[in-house]
């Protein structure tokens, strides 16, 4: 990064670190959105939760990485899917 060089453990603690900043951002965002839109969160969960698990080669020793991995995941299980329906309306 600008001419200076960062090992591999450190660009995965930095990854980690945006990875947690950018999830708790969009989860914090639930209460502001609609049930229609809470599958978007998901949805963006869902990737965030995606990129998060090859770090796992460097950073899967550590304590911190292992518990957000298991609450990215559970969070993502709570939280409702899109619906394939677009109509808006209630079932």
């Amino acid at each position: 990064v600008n001419g200076v060089y960062i090992d591999e453990l450190t660009a995965a603690l930095l990854e980690f670190g945006s990875l947690v900043a950018l999830s708790a951002d969009r989860y914090a965002s639930l209460p502001h959105v609609d049930g229609n839109n809470a599958g978007s969160v998901q949805r963006d969960l869902a990737d965030l939760y995606h990129r998060l698990v090859p770090l796992g080669q460097d950073l899967g020793h550590l304590g911190a990485f292992q518990d957000f991995l298991f609450l990215l995941e559970r969070l993502n299980n709570g939280i409702p899917a899109e619906s394939g329906s677009g109509s808006g309306y209630s079932r």
